[in-house]
């Protein structure tokens, strides 16, 4: 593994981890941040981290923009897809294009040779003074560990055609190594352009079962990595159980169902007691949907962490079809 000392740790993409998204007062600042200082699962290449601009002037920039986001909420309103991945990424580019103002930048370039896409960069940008571009693939997941027979283990998302193995396998024989293919090297030459180095990483969250809490995290997953838990609908009740149990004098616990836009920085103390008050819905049974367990705590209703609840059915059949 490269050395990685200097103002960037190994385990997040721009920001350090001390720094907290809380203080931030729109969500979708807050989310920016969370997605910047969000300790990876995977750092999928060896190149060094890439300094792309000093730490602290970020979260200066991050404290004006939370004051004006209008920028920012026009970037995201102009995609159509609700999809989070695509709000993970309309986040990321407006970062690296605003605060990094790079000499070139380009998002999204797809890869065609006769009509047929055969990949596309995440983001390609130019530093000021610097000859090549920088290759950045990054990615956000959220994957549920599932025991199996004989200490085996899959690595699950929501939507299950999303497995860890095959999103590391993509990333590694397609996505990282996409500037190498001939077709990509012509549309390159023809921009005037040469890719330089390529930083590869994938953020997010890792839910183990709640009653296997100590389960052995997929193989080469970095120490640190955010975790939550996961269990059956018709199991609920054991997470506010468990969660009761380990708080002093009992304090009451509640499940409350989160928003797909909800999914990345955690609740502030408004969200949680707006959330603790409502009658929230439980999620959708028929697809996978997280929660979070909220505390009433002296200064009133804070998330204590998060898990996501899979419907019986849902599970039984993702089961039979891995045994």
């Amino acid at each position: 593994m490269a050395n990685t000392a200097g103002l960037y740790p190994p385990c997040s993409l721009l920001a350090p981890r001390s720094r907290q998204p809380s203080q931030f007062q729109h969500s979708c600042v807050r989310d920016l941040a969370w997605c910047l200082s969000c300790p990876a699962i995977y750092r999928l290449t060896k190149t060094d981290n890439p300094h792309l601009g000093d730490p602290k002037q970020l979260w200066q920039w991050l404290r004006q923009l939370d004051k004006q986001p209008q920028a920012l909420l026009d970037a995201i309103a102009q995609q159509r897809s609700h999809r989070l991945g695509i709000y993970f990424e309309t986040l990321l580019a407006f970062t690296l294009k605003n605060f990094l103002k790079p000499a070139k930048f380009y998002y999204a370039l797809p890869v065609r040779q006769r009509g047929l896409t055969l990949g596309e960069y995440d983001f390609l940008l130019r530093r000021q003074g610097k000859p090549a571009l920088l290759h950045l693939e990054i990615s956000i997941k959220f994957y549920l560990g599932l025991p199996l027979q004989r200490g085996r283990a899959e690595w699950i998302g929501p939507n299950t055609s999303d497995r860890l193995t095959d999103k590391i396998d993509k990333m590694h024989q397609r996505q990282l190594r996409l500037s190498q293919h001939p077709v990509a090297q012509q549309q390159l030459q023809r921009l005037g352009e040469q890719v330089g180095p390529c930083y590869g990483l994938m953020i997010g969250r890792l839910f183990y079962p709640l009653d296997k809490p100590k389960m052995r995290p997929p193989s080469g997953a970095l120490r640190g990595h955010l975790r939550g838990w996961w269990l059956r609908h018709s199991e609920q009740n054991s997470a506010l159980s468990e969660a009761t149990s380990t708080e002093p004098n009992n304090s009451p616990v509640r499940l409350v169902s989160l928003q797909r836009r909800q999914w990345f920085a955690p609740l502030i103390a408004a969200e949680a007691e707006q959330l603790a008050a409502e009658a929230v819905e439980s999620p959708d049974e028929n697809q996978p949907g997280m929660v979070a367990r909220l505390i009433l705590t002296s200064r009133g209703w804070r998330e204590h962490d998060r898990g996501i609840l899979v419907e019986d059915a849902w599970l039984d059949s993702v089961l039979e079809a891995l045994e």
